[in-house]
């Protein structure tokens, strides 16, 4: 579990350590990396992890959360009934965004995300809703999010070539099929 308070100070640290986990990352695989390893990367003290996280997976379940949130706040200001400015707000954020997702991408902990992403998801998908049952709509939400996470996959697998027009672009020649 995480417990980050929201001093400026904490903040800094905080950042230190999720950047110390994405540098941990680069030379092994998520599991093998110690709270040590990650603390020394970061330049801060075990002492200084254990105020905001109990294990390395927190940080994973925090970076998740927080790209979530931050996405949410910046979808209203997308027209809410346009499915495809939704998304492309979506995919601006997740381009900007990429060192981090790719971190629990390469972390195989996707699902974290996915979690996180569940409860906006009627966001994403609001055009739709008024079209759907309630259950054509769960279906939908988790179709949507899915699509998102591989979207995005295929994007950092490609090395993030393509602008989030260019992913459109793609997405409508693919849907228009």
């Amino acid at each position: 579990m995480y417990h980050i308070k929201t001093d400026k100070r904490t903040g800094a640290s905080v950042a230190k350590i999720c950047d110390g986990l994405g540098a941990c990352m680069r030379e092994k695989s998520f599991s093998k990396i110690s709270v040590a390893e990650i603390a020394d990367a970061a330049g801060v003290s075990r002492a200084t992890f254990y105020r905001s996280f109990d294990t390395p997976h927190d940080i994973l379940v925090y970076l998740c959360d927080k790209l979530v949130g931050e996405l949410v706040l910046s979808l209203p200001l997308a027209d809410s009934s346009d499915r495809n400015q939704l998304l492309l707000r979506t995919l601006e954020y997740l381009t900007d965004h990429a060192d981090e997702i790719t971190v629990v991408f390469n972390a195989g902990r996707t699902d974290l995300l996915q979690k996180a992403l569940e409860p906006y998801a009627h966001q994403l998908v609001q055009p739709a809703a008024k079209q759907l049952s309630a259950r054509e709509l769960d279906y939908f939400r988790i179709s949507a999010i899915t699509r998102l996470l591989g979207i995005f996959h295929v994007w950092n697998f490609h090395g993030r070539v393509e602008s989030p027009s260019e992913i459109m672009r793609i997405l409508k020649q693919i849907d228009s099929n």
